[in-house]
């Protein structure tokens, strides 16, 4: 009989031995599920970021402009300035802007002052948007309001119009 108490001890013992080995086992086996969801899901957000970035990549990559093909750009404006210089009375006088920018207001100008300015781009978002060489026309109305007349140096067309009131 002490033969088998021995026995049934020994088994009981394997078996609970066994059981708190399984026990543990299944909670590390819960804890590593779990640490493979939490991988999966911050996987699935890397991929997602992977992605998003992958297209705004795509989109830059479509608005660059190679560097050659800038340094082309910069030769050809170059030699069309060089022959625009070369026509003489190409562009319409200072005097014929400021006469242009006189027809178009109906305001007492107290002061005009006329300046060119190059390569102007009045709208860049306008793809259809010429680059000109303009006269800006500013005249200084009482109470220093402004108005801003922009004409085409060679076609002489009024390309923008600006009115700044004052902050009195």
């Amino acid at each position: 009989m002490r033969v088998v108490s021995i026995s049934i001890a020994l088994i009981a013992t394997m078996i609970v031995t066994s059981c708190s080995t399984n026990t543990h086992n299944t909670k590390d086996f819960q804890k590593l599920n779990e640490k493979i969801t939490e991988l999966n899901k911050q996987q699935e957000e890397l991929q997602s970021k992977l992605e998003k970035s992958e297209k705004r990549l795509n989109v830059l990559q479509s608005k660059m402009v190679k560097q050659t093909d800038i340094a082309g750009i910069k030769d050809d404006t170059t030699y069309i300035k060089s022959m625009v210089e070369n026509l003489e009375g190409i562009y319409i006088p200072e005097e014929e802007a400021r006469q242009i920018a006189e027809s178009l207001t109906s305001n007492e100008v107290e002061k005009w002052a006329v300046t060119f300015n190059e390569n102007y781009d009045y709208d860049e978002s306008n793809e259809h948007n010429l680059v000109r060489d303009v006269w800006v026309v500013k005249a200084f109305h009482s109470l220093g309001n402004k108005t801003i007349y922009y004409i085409d140096a060679i076609t002489k067309e009024v390309v923008n119009i600006s009115e700044i009131e004052s902050n009195h």
